[in-house]
């Protein structure tokens, strides 16, 4: 059975696993888990986002039906404890593997596996940034929303922006554009009594580049490292527009890398 949450990997990955124990019928972390998942997350890249699968199990002691709900309840209890410290990570996924088969040739053997009663928590590191960076390479950010017809960031989108702060500060050589692009109906689908901004396309993509710009020099960005521009529809990934999602690959900001 596999429970999944929010989850979802980009480009680069790579991956640091840890192993957790649990004494009969507990699902909370006790104070060594604790210690060993905090000391797990602390060796973690901090300029890296991190998406998190969580492998739980139980032994087979009690009836299957309880061992799949105890199970589900440590890995819920690792993304409890996980979003704490949620800077580091974009998504959870829980694989609830249950009960592990009883495979002793002990009929009175009723007390179950210790290494059963465990939570393998995985943390693959996922960036919108590949290796293979150069000169000329296009990079769409993810996850970037503006309100509909607006240049009012989402909040949900600032995840995304911190991550090409941290890039740009990690690589301080390189120089970026940065591309606003909207879909052709950008300005008339928009939630039912919402004000409308009179801006054209060419406008709307424009303020929405120049409100990533200054959010980048707000967070010690060098502006010299910095141009930006809006494309309007000018250069539609999907087109003719067929659909909602034609309209979201459209609709989004992209960097450009112009200096190593």
């Amino acid at each position: 059975m596999v429970f999944s949450l929010i989850f979802g990997f980009l480009f680069a990955q790579s991956q640091n696993n840890i192993s957790l124990f649990y004494q009969t019928g507990a699902y909370k972390i006790n104070q060594k888990n604790k210690y060993l998942l905090t000391a797990a997350v602390n060796k973690l890249d901090n300029t890296k986002k991190y998406n998190v699968i969580i492998e739980a199990s139980t032994d087979y002691v009690g009836k299957e039906k309880n061992n799949l709900l105890l199970a589900e309840k440590r890995a819920t209890s690792i993304i409890t404890f996980l979003k704490k410290k949620d800077s580091l990570f974009k998504g959870y996924r829980i694989i609830n593997k249950g009960e592990v088969s009883h495979n002793s040739s002990n009929p009175k053997d009723n007390l179950g596996n210790p290494n059963d009663r465990k939570v393998i928590v995985k943390f693959i590191s996922s960036s919108l940034f590949s290796k293979n960076l150069q000169v000329g390479k296009k990079i769409i950010l993810k996850d970037i929303n503006f309100k509909t017809g607006k240049d009012i960031l989402l909040k949900s989108s600032y995840q995304t922006l911190n991550e090409l702060v941290r890039f740009l500060k990690k690589h301080p050589n390189i120089e970026i554009e940065i591309a606003g692009h909207v879909c052709c109906n950008a300005n008339i689908l928009k939630p039912f009594n919402e004000p409308l901004q009179k801006l054209d396309e060419k406008q709307l993509s424009t303020r929405r580049a120049k409100f990533i710009y200054r959010y980048l020099i707000h967070k010690k960005i060098n502006k010299n490292r910095l141009s930006y521009a809006g494309y309007g529809f000018q250069r539609p990934i999907a087109y003719p527009e067929k659909s909602f999602e034609d309209m979201k690959k459209n609709k989004r900001v992209e960097i450009i890398i112009t200096k190593m």
